[in-house]
């Protein structure tokens, strides 16, 4: 049955529609370790892997050792081999920080955005909001995995700001991933927001959403 549904990503506030073979779940908070749990999705699919694929999960598994979640996709062929059908789920660590969790949340829900083709609707927000944006010399001289890593945690940024954390609630977390995302964050705003009747509030602070 060809998806007429959306997606979801609720710590963004952002909906988007599927494609016609495109799945997305969120799969929630999990206490294991993301490995373990990536390594079962990876058995799940009772195919061998390629040469490619197994890099990548050595590349994976290492990545995973310090990240704060995971964003699986899988492809599947469809109506005879003709179509693939990509299934993309999020996976992210409980914590009893709920800013922590919040924050792996909103950074799997970007990575998932960017799987989904959308990732330009978040570069959109921040630009309104907050005057940054993907566009800028250092994202673009980075490597592209790099790139993409940091993409994520501006997302997990935007998420807790969105949510009404502010910067010195974040910070005092003493995380240094995401304090040193929430450092280029502030760094590079233009600080201000905009209200809803086009206005500017230039205080030179975040005005967490009402």
């Amino acid at each position: 049955m060809l998806s007429k549904k959306n997606a979801h990503l609720e710590i963004l506030g952002l909906t988007v529609p599927l494609g016609m073979f495109q799945e997305y779940h969120d799969l929630g908070a999990i206490k294991i370790p993301l490995g373990k749990f990536a390594d079962e999705q990876l058995r799940s699919t009772g195919k061998p892997l390629t040469l490619n694929e197994l890099y990548l999960r050595s590349r994976q598994k290492e990545k995973l050792t310090t990240a704060f979640g995971v964003t699986i996709v899988k492809v599947e062929p469809v109506f005879l081999g003709i179509f693939q059908k990509k299934k993309i789920s999020i996976v992210y660590l409980d914590s009893d920080n709920p800013i922590i969790k919040m924050y792996a949340r909103a950074e799997q829900e970007t990575s998932a955005l960017r799987e989904l083709g959308y990732l330009s609707r978040l570069d959109d927000l921040l630009s309104q909001k907050y005057g940054i944006g993907f566009n800028k010399p250092g994202f673009r001289e980075s490597k592209k995995e790099e790139q993409d890593d940091f993409v994520d945690s501006i997302g997990g940024i935007y998420g807790l700001l969105e949510r009404g954390y502010l910067p010195h609630q974040i910070r005092d977390q003493d995380c240094g991933k995401i304090n040193a995302t929430l450092s280029y964050f502030v760094k590079n705003t233009t600080g201000y927001r905009l209200s809803q009747d086009g206005k500017a509030d230039q205080s030179g602070s975040f005005v967490p959403r009402k």
